[in-house]
């Protein structure tokens, strides 16, 4: 994956401790509740490997993340969300975990993948 950084402000994803590609606040974040909110994160996903798409997973139950997928496009990436409660998120919190899926797993009867 290759991202391009439209924003000064932008972080590119970061490696955890787990191996995981993850997408962390670049600026503090105020989640009304029950709003939809799209967070904007300065960054493009330039290209992937041949076939693949990117699945957005939500390390935790803050909020809901409608956003299930990107693919490579020179538009600005977000992640539209929706919270249950009024939340506020700290700059550098993890906002989001990326995997890289090939895309044969959306035809019927390949594979199943987690």
């Amino acid at each position: 994956m290759n991202f391009l950084k439209m924003s000064p402000w932008a972080n590119y994803p970061l490696i955890d401790n787990n191996n995981h590609l993850m997408v962390t606040t670049s600026h503090e974040l105020d989640i009304c509740a029950q709003k939809l909110v799209e967070i904007k994160l300065g960054l493009c996903l330039l290209n992937l490997p041949l076939n693949h798409i990117v699945k957005i997973k939500n390390p935790h139950q803050k909020y809901k993340i409608l956003t299930e997928f990107w693919l490579p496009s020179c538009n600005e990436l977000s992640l539209t969300v929706i919270a249950k409660n009024s939340l506020h998120i700290n700059i550098g919190e993890t906002l989001c975990l990326l995997q890289l899926l090939p895309i044969q797993i959306f035809l019927p009867g390949i594979f199943s993948y987690n």
